[in-house]
């Protein structure tokens, strides 16, 4: 079965670095807790589990939505 949940962190980062705030998967280690290999797998689509502390942490850190970091993409037929 094809995940139907996508990461948007990597294109959410580029965003925050075209306009002037470059974050790196550090900063967000260090300043959550999240491991960097969870943060990697996460903007690589990797991650088959979605935490809610994970997610809060996120959204918080980068002042964002759940939305603004998952989108849903039906599988193709």
């Amino acid at each position: 079965m094809a995940k139907m949940m996508k990461s948007k962190l990597k294109s959410l980062l580029e965003q925050m670095e075209f306009e002037g705030r470059r974050v790196t998967y550090t900063d967000i280690h260090r300043a959550t807790g999240i491991s960097i290999a969870a943060l990697s797998d996460f903007g690589a689509n990797k991650t088959t589990r979605y935490h809610d502390r994970v997610l809060g942490k996120l959204c918080e850190f980068l002042g964002c939505d759940a939305g603004d970091l998952l989108t849903y993409a039906p599988p193709a037929e």
